[in-house]
């Protein structure tokens, strides 16, 4: 686990596991936390401090899983803070996870970063 002292959340991140985006929260659930939201810049900056030398993707908790209410994050926190790569229609995607390597979002089946 690794604690951001500035937003003050903990963080755990999974490469040894590739799950769907439902079995990566579920298993988020079953250690006490949830996907990571990202609601402003210093979440991004300290998640991105973490996976920085990876070379996986990893899930967040971003979803638009109910169109009726748009985008949300999976653990109700505002859904205010999208920094979406350049080009990429958010509007056509149902789950995003964040990709350093090609700074895009995407879906796909990947690995996790938790939030507790």
């Amino acid at each position: 686990w690794h604690l951001d002292p500035v937003g003050r959340n903990c963080y755990f991140v999974n490469e040894e596991t590739k799950l769907g985006w439902e079995d990566a929260r579920a298993h988020c659930a079953d250690l006490g936390g949830d996907l990571a939201s990202i609601v402003g810049p210093t979440d991004q900056s300290f998640i991105e401090t973490l996976i920085h030398n990876s070379a996986l993707a990893f899930w967040t908790g971003g979803n638009h899983l109910d169109e009726s209410s748009g985008w949300t994050w999976s653990d109700g926190s505002p859904a205010a803070y999208f920094n979406w790569a350049e080009g990429k229609a958010a509007e056509s995607l149902t789950i995003c996870y964040i990709d350093i390597l090609s700074n895009s979002a995407k879906t796909t089946q990947t690995n996790q970063v938790k939030k507790r």
